[in-house]
């Protein structure tokens, strides 16, 4: 008999992802992501599956998180990332059997970007060396942070003192590793070229490269870092190189332009000649949507992640990127000279990851969730069929207990402005009952919700409570126009479209109007408290990890400087009463409804002071009930990336808390 889900399906998901296709076509390795109770921890293992099907198998186990697969050239062995050292290094796996060779030998840092040269000897690289004290150091000297640069932590990572990001390779057979790039600069994103002689990759070099760390460009230098030269030397934002074929080119995706500028610029795909010689031109001009997977939920790693790769379509070079677009993460394609823009994989989904075949075959793995299915394998044909076929039935075991309902969408009109929204009811909904709402709010506000399983929305649903949400104005998804209409204006036409929202739902036939509640994360944390000190029509709230105060923002943040551009090039000093005015802390005195605030210690994106505030606040007015609830050593993203056990407690916090006041 299927049952609803509950808080503990948190450490029972299975999350595939980061598929690799090997040389010859035919195998997959991808890693699978779980939550280990016990433990505490996460672990992730390689397995592999065939490219026709059938079933999957795994390569590694043990308490360890595997991470990164990639192919070596003559597909009899896989390097990866692991941490089954105690720190992250690069180990290879043999395919015809044994246990894991550990390759490198590094002190601490994380690696990522890991690719084989094309002849198989050495490995690529980024990688960050941050040495890790051990207690007894810790206890015998003294512990502080020397800060001297404005940009100088990133949530998530942590706090960088002398350690850059730089292009690092290693010799498969011995070991020995080396920085191309070594220099107070970050450097990331290595690409090899096709005959191995040369290396791609993106980097921040300009004087400002401290102070507006978006300002990046495209170098190319020797194999081994010698005759470094810029191929892109305008201003602007670049990621992801990608070689052409015959290596004459590269392309990037970003655009040309000064700093805080990407909610006003499309990411487009650029082509630059690798000579450094001639402009780079623009590919897709029009395209109008950001090439980055922005649909949020609590289950995918992938969101920010950039998609893109070169294939072989015949005779033809084809350049294959995501579109975030309406609830959906889709994969296009278009042709090396530029125009021909054609869908690849289409419909309501979202790709977590994508590997293209490198023998000229137009075929490609994909990694593809949905909002009931946290992802599955597909063989795709890159030639405009959007033909695909699943591969991998690994989440099965996951859903099969479960009752739950998909979310159904539905449109909202708020003015002249039509809203994507959806509903996601309880699964045992009842004809002429009337049920509590509970509006939920993303963050961002540059996001978007869609195609994604939502673990939490799912246990909401399944306490009894209809869950609504939509992409007001500021989500991605539809345009830069639509992204960057509340630049500057939080709190007015997307306050318009969360109320145009509950009034939505309070008219539903199956929606107690009297008993509707808000909440949500980051920006949604901003939008909770600011619904809340406009208006008492709400039941009862949870804001998290709120973006509270933009005074605190502009100079606690680890890129809060850059809302000096959110605020007309002025700073907090310059126009507290326009900071003061956006903040929804400062409409505390309003809030009559019960309150729950959850903020993690270690958040560098909105810092906790924001919620203190908050708190220390309300429980000096005394007007509504309040609590806050602080996660030790988290950071931003707990609710998605947190330690599994303070990602249920989290849960049993915002459930108790609806439970008593809704």
């Amino acid at each position: 008999m299927p049952r609803d889900v509950r808080i503990e399906d948190l450490f029972r998901l299975i999350l595939p992802g980061s598929p690799s296709l090997s040389p010859d076509g035919r195998r997959v390795v991808f890693t699978v992501r779980r939550l280990n109770r016990r433990e505490n921890r996460y672990e992730s293992h390689l397995w592999i599956v065939p490219i026709r099907g059938g079933r999957p198998r795994q390569l590694t186990r043990g308490l360890v998180h595997d991470a990164t697969p990639t192919w070596s050239p003559d597909g009899r062995s896989v390097a990866f990332v692991s941490d089954r050292g105690d720190v992250p290094n690069v180990w290879e796996l043999s395919l015809d059997g044994g246990e894991p060779r550990q390759v490198t030998s590094l002190k601490g840092g994380p690696i990522t970007a890991l690719s084989w040269s094309p002849r198989g000897g050495e490995l690529l690289f980024q990688h960050i060396p941050v040495s890790k004290k051990s207690e007894r150091e810790r206890k015998r000297g003294p512990t502080f942070k020397h800060i001297t640069r404005l940009y100088h932590k990133e949530d998530g990572f942590g706090w960088f003192a002398d350690e850059f990001w730089g292009v690092w390779t290693a010799s498969v057979r011995s070991g020995r590793t080396t920085c191309l790039t070594p220099g107070d600069h970050h450097d990331r994103e290595p690409r090899w070229s096709p005959d191995g002689r040369r290396i791609a990759f993106i980097s921040g070099r300009g004087e400002d490269r401290h102070r507006y760390p978006d300002l990046t460009s495209v170098y190319v230098m020797d194999r081994n870092g010698k005759r470094l030269r810029e191929i892109t030397p305008t201003t602007g934002d670049r990621n992801t190189p990608r070689w052409s074929l015959d290596g004459r080119h590269l392309y990037w995706l970003g655009y040309e332009g000064g700093p805080g500028e990407w909610l006003y610029h499309e990411m487009s795909v650029w082509r630059s000649p690798t000579s450094g010689r001639g402009k780079s031109e623009p590919l897709n001009l029009g395209h109008d949507r950001w090439a980055m997977n922005m649909t949020v939920s609590d289950t995918s790693v992938s969101l920010m992640a950039i998609l893109m790769e070169v294939y072989a379509d015949g005779d033809e070079e084809r350049v294959a990127f995501g579109s975030d677009e309406e609830g959906c993460f889709r994969v296009y394609s278009l042709s090396s000279g530029g125009g021909d823009v054609r869908p690849e994989i289409d419909g309501n989904v979202s790709v977590l990851g994508l590997s293209v075949a490198t023998d000229g075959d137009p075929i490609a793995v994909a990694c593809v969730g949905t909002a009931i299915d946290t992802g599955e394998l597909y063989r795709v044909r890159l030639d405009g069929s959007c033909e695909r076929r699943k591969i991998s039935r690994l989440t099965a075991p996951f859903f099969r207990p479960l009752r739950f309902r998909e979310p159904e969408e539905f449109r909202v009109k708020s003015g002249k402005v039509d809203l994507q929204a959806w509903v996601l009811k309880p699964p045992g909904l009842r004809s002429g009952r009337k049920y509590p709402c509970l509006i939920e709010v993303h963050g961002g506000p540059m996001a978007q919700y869609g195609e994604a399983w939502f673990h939490e929305m799912q246990v909401l649903a399944a306490k009894g409570w209809v869950v609504a949400y939509c992409n007001p104005r500021g989500s991605s998804g539809r345009g830069m126009r639509f992204c960057n209409c509340i630049d500057g204006k939080w709190g007015k036409d997307d306050w318009a479209d969360v109320q145009a929202l509950t009034n939505a739902m309070a008219r539903k036939p199956y929606v107690d109007a009297k008993r509707i509640g808000i909440l949500g994360g980051s920006y949604g944390g901003y939008m909770t408290t600011w619904a809340l000190g406009h208006t008492n029509r709400y039941r009862v709230g949870v804001t998290q990890r709120q973006a509270g105060d933009f005074s605190i923002l502009w100079g606690a943040s680890d890129y809060g400087w850059y809302f000096n551009f959110f605020f007309r090039g002025k700073a907090p000093w310059e126009a507290p009463g326009a900071y003061d005015r956006a903040s929804p802390n400062s409409y505390v005195k309003n809030i009559t409804t019960p309150l729950l605030i959850i903020h993690s210690e270690g958040d560098l994106r909105c810092p906790i002071a924001e919620s203190e505030w908050l708190f220390t606040a309300m429980r000096f007015l005394d007007r509504a009930p309040c609590e806050m609830v602080r996660f030790e050593g988290e950071s931003h993203g707990l609710s998605r990336g947190g330690k599994p056990r303070n990602r249920e407690e989290r849960l049993n916090r915002i459930v108790e808390w609806i439970e008593r006041y809704l």
